[in-house]
């Protein structure tokens, strides 16, 4: 697992939640990435829906 740490610093996250369960899900996974610092993007769309902060946008 420490080799996979060090390889990764950024990691995308794509997909449209559909639901409430689904929609729940990405945003547990990009506050769990985030909290072992990873840096990690989102689309357009999914950082509004998720209501994340502006710099999870990926351009």
């Amino acid at each position: 697992m420490n080799e996979l740490y060090h390889s990764f610093k950024t990691i995308g996250l794509a997909g449209k939640p559909r639901n409430d369960v689904n929609l729940q899900m990405h945003k547990n996974v990009y506050h769990w990435l985030t909290e072992r610092g990873y840096q990690v993007l989102v689309e357009k769309e999914g950082t509004e829906t998720l209501e994340l902060p502006s710099t999870a946008l990926a351009t």
